[in-house]
């Protein structure tokens, strides 16, 4: 169960809106298939709701009955009239009048009347669902219409002088197009908006604010993301590579540098003193582990440490894969539980590097035993005097007992946190199982962290980076020469 520090800190977050916009856009697969589904619905939706509406028009002259001739007062008279009588003509007398004559149960229909300007003539419009029913409600407009008009019209005499005529087209066509564009866009926009909400409500570590504010533990350093990169040769030369590591001439300025921050740091709180047992491990799967044990390794070995590298992820073993070795014959990591092997006679990574290797034969994953057996125990407390370092890469503390049972030797551990991947509870309750063990947890290394979209600069790098970068994590100016590229 996490502390109740735990529950606090992971209550509390930071906006990051970069991040939130990576989270969906990862999730591309989702609005794509979200999109198709939209515009299949939305053109469903229009085809099966929309009704046509026809609209035939007659044009009634309109005088006076005393008046057998057409006058200003009658141009005026038709103006007036057009104003009160779509109320007239609409009114129910009239509309069950030739509702009855037509046929039919209720008058589905629309009456605008509108004078023709400077003129006496009047244009009598009727809208229906239907050609048939449009006209006939029209011609039955006309010769019921006496029925309202007589009593509110007074002496106005209207006569018909262009009989209506069937229509042939609708008069709100349907526009698919632009319907389903409009309707798919609105859905669109609120699918994002329901996916940016749920990113930012979600308990997960999006930058290194999250990190002070939501987890136990203190920040060593953060790797950046790597890039891949854009020229064909190199892209090319990067196919063949199984991870990103510090050794190769591919991998960028940036991420080598932090490695060196992580070194010092490292080296800062563990003292100058020698066989240091490093546990390396995560919260979770496909957090980075093995990619940041790895560089740990090189990353002090280039600096002339002793560093032994252990794979003991058994569920997962990749170490060795990342390097591109094969456990030697009798020195794989099951082999030195049945006999010890001398410290001398371990696999070395290469000849320049005071590196050596003790790898996880693929035949011994699912072993879960082998780290925490007693004879393995007592193997790494012989041989850690004779190394500056031992690193051990252990699978995730949520999916093995393994990595507490490490701990449990070990003299420190570095918890490793992917950038927006882990829930902040299991990294809490992560740090919490090993620090029950019984070791020290140095920190979390923040990986895989993506540059701010909307800023030039990234984590300190910029035209005075050797001093704000350093300075930024704590690193004194007298150890900024161990940190220069080689």
């Amino acid at each position: 169960m996490p502390s109740s520090a735990s529950r606090q800190k992971g209550a509390n977050g930071s906006f990051d809106l970069s991040s939130i916009i990576r989270d969906i856009l990862v999730r591309w697969w989702v609005l794509l298939i979200a999109g198709m589904v939209f515009v299949m619905a939305s053109y469903v939706f229009i085809t099966e709701t929309y009704t046509p509406r026809y609209r035939t028009t007659a044009t009634m002259v309109v005088t006076m009955s005393t008046s057998t001739y057409y006058s200003a007062s009658s141009f005026s008279m038709t103006a007036n009239l057009a104003n009160v009588l779509s109320r007239v003509l609409n009114s129910e007398v009239l509309k069950n009048a030739v509702a009855e004559e037509i046929g039919v149960g209720d008058f589905d229909g629309d009456i605008v009347a509108e004078q023709i300007p400077e003129t006496n003539l009047l244009a009598i419009s009727v809208d229906a669902s239907s050609p048939g029913l449009a006209f006939r409600m029209c011609k039955a407009v006309i010769e019921n219409h006496s029925i309202v008009t007589e009593h509110v019209l007074g002496d106005v005499v209207m006569e018909v002088l262009l009989a209506p005529e069937v229509p042939t087209s609708p008069i709100d066509q349907m526009n698919r197009r632009n319907g389903v564009i409009q309707y798919t866009a609105i859905a669109m926009v609120v699918l994002v908006l329901g996916m940016g909400v749920l990113s930012y409500y979600s308990d997960k570590v999006k930058n290194e604010r999250d990190v002070a504010l939501k987890l136990d533990t203190e920040l060593i350093v953060s790797i950046p993301h790597e890039r891949k990169s854009r020229n064909r040769a190199l892209r090319s030369r990067r196919r063949a590579k199984p991870a990103c590591l510090i050794s190769l001439a591919t991998t960028s300025f940036r991420f080598i540098e932090m490695f060196k921050i992580a070194r010092t740091k490292i080296d800062l709180r563990c003292g100058r003193e020698t066989g240091h047992i490093l546990l390396v491990t995560a919260a979770a799967e496909g957090e980075g582990v093995s990619t940041i044990a790895t560089n740990l390794a090189l990353v002090m070995a280039e600096n002339n440490r002793r560093v032994l590298l252990v794979d003991a992820n058994t569920k997962d073993p990749s170490i060795g894969r990342m390097l591109r070795k094969r456990p030697a014959q009798g020195k794989s990591l099951t082999d030195v539980v049945s006999a010890p092997i001398p410290v001398m006679e371990l696999q070395p990574y290469d000849t320049k590097l005071r590196l050596r290797l003790l790898l996880c034969k693929p035949s011994a994953a699912g072993q879960t035993d082998v780290v925490t057996d007693a004879a393995f125990i007592d193997y790494m407390n012989d041989v850690k005097r004779h190394f500056d370092y031992i690193i051990i890469d252990a699978p995730p503390v949520s999916v093995s007992p393994d990595a507490q049972g490490i701990a449990e030797y070990a003299d420190a551990a570095v918890l490793v946190v992917r950038q927006n991947s882990a829930k902040t509870v299991a990294i809490n309750d992560a740090t919490d199982a090993l620090r029950a063990a019984g070791t020290e947890v140095l920190g979390c290394v923040f990986n895989d962290v993506r540059a701010d979209m909307f800023s030039k600069a990234y984590g300190g790098y910029s035209s005075r980076y050797s001093y704000y970068s350093y300075a930024r994590h704590g690193v004194n100016g007298d150890e900024s020469a161990d940190s220069q590229p080689n």
